[in-house]
């Protein structure tokens, strides 16, 4: 998988994060949470979060819902995911150490949590992601 289909497999896990639409805008403590999420760097915990934008634990949890319709820790652990698809296309690494990189404790951990949020497991749904760019730059599957 090349790099710009592993971003665009990422976009697709983040379509899942927020029901918010363009129109309205987000609290901006939640519009910092959901940036520090976007740019994928390593999430960082309900309790980081929360005294990074000043708020207690519940009120950031209770804030975060309100404003995206989903949990922190649905966000959060979406952006693991996001890491271990990253580390093992982008970097070419082995599922096994992209699940411990992201903070899983081990590969059915991450295939566990992925099938819980994603709905199939991560087989299935990276086969259906591996394609192959064509003469015209468009993509097909393989």
């Amino acid at each position: 998988m090349t790099p710009s289909i592993a971003r665009a497999w990422s976009s697709e896990l983040a379509t899942y994060t927020t029901k918010k639409t363009a129109v309205q805008r987000l609290d901006p403590r939640i519009a910092k949470a959901m940036s520090t999420l976007a740019r994928n760097e390593r999430a960082p915990t309900i309790a980081q979060m929360a005294g990074a934008v000043r708020l207690s634990q519940s009120r950031f949890s209770h804030l975060f819902a309100a404003e995206t319709g989903t949990t922190y820790r649905h966000c959060f652990l979406l952006s693991r995911l996001q890491d271990v698809v990253n580390m093992s296309f982008i970097q070419h690494g082995s599922m096994t150490q992209a699940a411990h990189s992201a903070g899983f404790a081990d590969l059915a951990h991450c295939s566990r949590t992925y099938r819980r949020i994603i709905g199939v497991s991560p087989g299935i749904h990276l086969k259906d992601w591996q394609l192959q760019v064509v003469g015209d730059g468009s993509l097909r599957p393989f």
